[in-house]
């Protein structure tokens, strides 16, 4: 059916079914929020026409303001102008509805239909009436924003009404209508009207009967009819036009997308530093390479291109190629495989090969990066072997050497002299600290390497105290350098373990002195004793004269010194250097137990006590009267430190590859500034003591190869005297 022969109800189904559709299209725009299409208008007697000029107003509901949108679009650009002039039109049949159409910018889309004579023959021909007009023009649009719509009844007395067409914030256009009345005119004003301008009356007040006669109530629904429609069409045509410059603007961005990746492609090829190579994947002919393949191998670009990999002979191992070959084809690539290439000169380079598997116009082809990596392997090869002899340096090395961490001391490696000889495992000494393990005897010391260390200063034979796991207190001289493990700052140590040493220069220097001491006691000691055995004959014989009857007791006395100087005389005959030993397989708990009895005799008579804690001795190469004279002088000294009762206690027992013989006291300890001094000749702490005893100790143990050690404290002294023990032929 055509427009112009459809009734008004047919139109209005027609434009209730666009409704329809319009609100469905705006519920499947998901990017774009829904347009309103509801209007909230005030009651009737909000409208009021005094035949002066006045504005009618619907009561304003909440939409879209007009705003500058960024991107500014034209009413003609996004909708069929002709198709909207001729719904426009059918409409106008339909209703007998005047209308008009302008753009955003107020320029006329569609010059409308239904314009009135009265207007456009008589107001808009007199200039007092065209002002009147004007100010209609003037005040919509100054108002046309201020709701759904907007009505005048202008000063020439009839009505004119318009609604903005805003999608998305932005004005597109306005459609006019009028102009028309509510209700049948006042002749009288219009006649005054025509004769206050001159208007021919007769021609005049046909024109106005010929003004269509619309009710008030029914502009509400004509003017949400115009705008639905408009923000309808608009709204189409606005996503149509979107969906096109999107799909433009996607292809554009492909476009260019393509010619970027095209121009970085070849940029990245020809322009690495490493060599890069396109080569048909079944045939292996070359078909691109960059110019570090020329330089890598030697060959000019004409001598390649067109040639296969088997006409340059390129590939070292010949197997190599077709594992690589399959991988590629069975995976599409093949990432830093590690192959031998032979150039141009013949010499061949290790490199890192990457391929993958591309199609270009259809053709299978292979993208082919190399990497030489000759000189990285060989550099890699000279720090193995570096770091190989390093490492082994540092794990043989009979020094302890250590790796620790520079902030707390936490060790990160051990060599095996260091486990060995401080007496952890490996295990239980790295992520520890040498603080938590106890390791230095004054942990100041361990600060002062540090601050140096930081300092960046070297550290070279600094003496320092250390334990070991089961508290053995040693000496050492400390070593120290900087460096750095994985970005850490670390100290390398090396510590020369010299309590033996040291131990040994004490123990050289006391012998040095018992051989001076022994020196002489075997030049002169037979010199003194043969004039005191003289005297002591003489003074034998004139005690046994009468005539000195008297003088007994002063002989008794020089007498019984002669015989103590005598008794000195022999223990300092026993330092002699070149004193003969007979050394003989002997029990060391037999020369106990044979001394025990004068021990005792001792002990009971300063009302002391002797302890025996004796065990199963191998035989030992002794001579019997120096050990047992060892025993006693020992015991005795333990027996002298103690003022009052108590314990000495003899202990025997077998350690490692010697034994031990004990002497244990009760006594008040020793001074440790007298220690290093103890046993010099002459040298003693008793006030009747000749400093000899300790000294024949130090050099009867010297003389069976043994070793005395002391432990002292307030609670009392102990004496050691390891004696090794001999081989099964030594004791035969």
């Amino acid at each position: 059916m055509k427009d112009e022969d459809m009734t008004k109800e047919q139109f209005i189904d027609e434009l209730a079914k666009l409704r329809q559709e319009n609100m469905e299209l705006k519920l499947a725009l998901k990017d774009q929020e829904p347009i309103s299409t509801e209007f909230a208008y005030s009651s009737l007697n909000q409208w009021f026409s005094t035949g002066k000029d006045e504005t009618i107003f619907a009561a304003p509901p909440e939409q879209q303001p007009a705003v500058n949108h960024p991107q500014k679009y034209k009413f003609s650009d996004i909708v069929d102008i002709p198709f909207v002039q001729q719904l426009l039109d059918s409409f106008y049949l339909a209703s007998g509805i005047p209308y008009g159409l302008h753009d955003g910018d107020n320029n006329i889309f569609i010059s409308g239909k239904g314009w009135q004579k009265i207007c456009t023959q008589f107001h808009r021909i007199c200039p007092q009436t065209e002002c009147r007009c004007q100010q209609s023009d003037s005040y919509i649009a100054a108002h046309l924003y201020d709701g759904p719509y907007v009505g005048y009844k202008c000063m020439n007395g009839l009505m004119d009404y318009a609604t903005p067409i805003i999608v998305e914030g932005q004005h597109l256009a306005t459609i006019f209508l009028g102009q028309l009345l509510h209700e049948p005119p006042d002749e009288d004003f219009f006649r005054r009207q025509a004769h206050e301008y001159g208007f021919d009356e007769a021609a005049y007040m046909e024109a106005l009967r010929r003004v269509p006669i619309i009710p008030a109530e029914q502009i509400e629904a004509i003017m949400g009819f115009y705008s639905q429609l408009g923000q309808f069409l608009a709204t189409m045509g606005l996503e149509r036009k979107r969906q096109l410059e999107a799909a433009d603007q996607t292809i554009k961005e492909q476009q260019e997308a393509l010619l970027q990746s095209q121009e970085k492609f070849y940029k990245a090829f020809h322009c690495n530093p490493d060599p890069m190579s396109i080569i048909t994947f079944t045939e292996g002919k070359y078909v691109e390479i960059n110019d570090a393949f020329c330089k890598g191998t030697g060959y000019r670009e004409n001598e390649v291109m067109g040639r296969t990999i088997w006409d340059l002979d390129i590939w070292v191992v010949n197997e190599e190629q077709d594992i690589i070959i399959r991988l590629i084809d069975e995976c599409g690539s093949i990432s830093n495989i590690e192959t031998k290439f032979r150039i141009k000169s013949g010499e061949i380079r290790t490199t890192l090969m990457s391929a993958e598997k591309i199609d270009i116009d259809g053709e299978a082809l292979l993208l082919v990066t190399t990497r030489d990596i000759t000189e990285r392997k060989q550099a890699e090869e000279a720090l193995r072997l570096s770091e190989e002899s390093l490492s082994k340096a540092f794990d043989t090395s009979p020094f302890i050497m250590t790796i620790t961490n520079l902030e707390d001391g936490r060790f990160i490696k051990a060599n095996k002299a260091f486990c060995r000889i401080w007496g952890y495992s490996h295990e239980e000494v790295v992520a520890h600290s040498s603080i938590e393990l106890g390791f230095w005897l004054n942990p100041a010391d361990r600060d002062q390497v540090a601050e140096k260390i930081m300092a960046q200063q070297s550290i070279q034979d600094m003496e320092i105290g250390w334990v070991r796991k089961g508290g053995e207190q040693r000496l050492g001289l400390y070593s120290a350098e900087g460096l750095e493990v994985n970005g850490e700052p670390c100290i390398l140590s090396v510590l020369t373990d010299i309590t033996d040493l040291r131990q040994m220069e004490v123990e050289m220097t006391r012998l040095d002195r018992l051989n001076l001491v022994g020196e002489m006691a075997a030049s002169i000691g037979h010199e003194i004793r043969n004039p005191m055995t003289t005297v002591r004959g003489y003074l034998q014989i004139m005690r046994g004269n009468k005539d000195y009857g008297q003088e007994i007791e002063y002989f008794d006395l020089m007498i019984e010194e002669l015989d103590r100087a005598n008794s000195i005389i022999t223990e300092f005959l026993s330092l002699a250097k070149n004193k003969m030993v007979e050394l003989k397989p002997n029990n060391l708990n037999t020369i106990i137990d044979k001394s025990l009895p004068l021990i005792q005799a001792k002990a009971i008579s300063q009302d002391q006590n002797i302890k025996l804690e004796l065990c199963d001795l191998p035989d030992l190469l002794l001579d019997q009267k120096e050990i047992r004279q060892l025993i006693l002088n020992l015991v005795n000294n333990g027996m002298e430190s103690m003022s009052s009762a108590g314990y000495v206690t003899i202990r025997t027992v077998v350690e490692k590859e010697v034994v031990v013989f004990e002497v244990q006291d009760q006594g008040h300890g020793i001074d440790r500034e007298l220690l290093d001094i103890l046993g010099t000749p002459f040298f003693t702490t008793k006030d009747q003591g000749t400093g000899l005893g300790l000294a024949v100790c130090y050099r009867i143990a010297a003389r069976h190869n043994a070793r005395i050690d002391i432990e002292t404290s307030s609670n009392g002294t102990t004496f050691y005297v390891r004696f090794p023990i001999p081989t099964a032929a030594a004791v035969i």
